[in-house]
């Protein structure tokens, strides 16, 4: 039986990265070492310890009953089960090849959490700076000032107040006298942005500005080659023909900004262009991945060329998330 509307409301609640990730790495140990996936999934059901995560592998073993895929059953919780990570799943589906699929979902699963504590602890500093000024502010404002406007009004009661005192007396009444409407004005404007940046256009946005960013982009840009030519490598390995592995792979990038550019991709090759042809369009690929893509197609060794660059960026990602702090 299919998760009920309420049902799957319930279980969107959030699930630690951590716990996504030892499932992840368990069913791919359990596949890997020759079991089916609906015993599988029964075998992790008994050692879940907690009933919320539990409830929703339940919730897959019955969808399995119904003969519904894993990836459509995974799709019944896309809080939990993120785009790209479905996508992978289904890439593994269809190649026969669920188990090794699910061991990399895992290794990039545990490369995120890497990266997100080291831009946590990176920007932590810089925020605790920021919200201390902005305190001292608030205070300066709210209570320092206004002790010193009579003695500013003293002093020039003759001639007009200087522009930048005057100012900062203007803002000092403006905020005592319309603090409740800032106060729920910040509340809004930070819910929103909040909202803004978790949904599908806050993350096209959040891409872009990834693209742009000197530091960022080549984490970016290293994150992406390694999980495109991990997934195509992979699929090609196990006979998907390279348009089809293509398209299974730009969706485990997990970024819609890059969707235009595979798609001119995929465009080039269904009309005769080579692999290494269309990539040398576009400028997101280093001239050393073509290079190797195109020493790959030459000698027949294409997935297993693209496996190589995988392993480098995963390596140089590694090293790049070490040397952060």
């Amino acid at each position: 039986m299919n998760p009920s509307f309420f049902q799957t409301s319930f279980l969107q609640e959030k699930i630690s990265p951590k716990r996504l990730s030892l499932f992840t790495h368990q069913l791919a140990t359990l596949l890997h070492a020759g079991m089916p996936l609906l015993p599988s999934l029964m075998m992790l059901e008994e050692q879940q310890s907690k009933s919320r995560f539990k409830k929703i592998v339940t919730q897959l073993i019955a969808s399995l009953h119904e003969e519904e895929s894993l990836s459509h059953a995974l799709g019944h919780y896309p809080t939990i089960f993120s785009h790209d990570y479905r996508s992978m799943v289904k890439a593994g589906e269809q190649g026969g090849m669920l188990g090794d699929v699910l061991e990399q979902i895992a290794t990039l699963q545990d490369q995120r959490q890497q990266l997100q504590q080291k831009l946590f602890s990176i920007l932590l500093y810089p925020v605790i700076v920021l919200i201390v000024a902005l305190s001292i502010i608030g205070v300066l404002l709210f209570f320092v000032v206004p002790k010193f406007e009579t003695i500013f009004l003293e002093m020039f009661a003759e001639r007009a107040l200087p522009p930048l005192t005057q100012l900062l007396l203007n803002g000092s009444r403006t905020m005592i006298n319309h603090s409740n409407a800032l106060l729920l004005g910040g509340a809004l404007l930070l819910g929103g942005a909040s909202f803004f940046w978790t949904s599908s256009l806050g993350r096209l946005w959040r891409d872009r500005l990834l693209l742009k960013t000197p530091f960022l982009k080549r984490l970016f840009q290293k994150n992406i080659l390694a999980r495109l030519t991990r997934s195509i490598g992979t699929l090609l390995t196990h006979g998907i023909p390279l348009l089809q592995a293509l398209e299974l792979g730009s969706e485990t990038t997990g970024s819609h900004a890059l969707d235009p550019l595979f798609k001119k991709i995929h465009e080039n090759i269904q009309h005769g262009h080579s692999l290494t042809d269309a990539l040398k369009e576009q400028q997101f690929f280093p001239l050393t991945v073509v290079h190797m893509i195109e020493v790959g197609e030459a000698t027949g060794q294409l997935p297993k060329m693209l496996l190589n660059i995988a392993e480098l960026y995963e390596q140089e990602l590694k090293t790049d998330l070490a040397l952060i702090l």
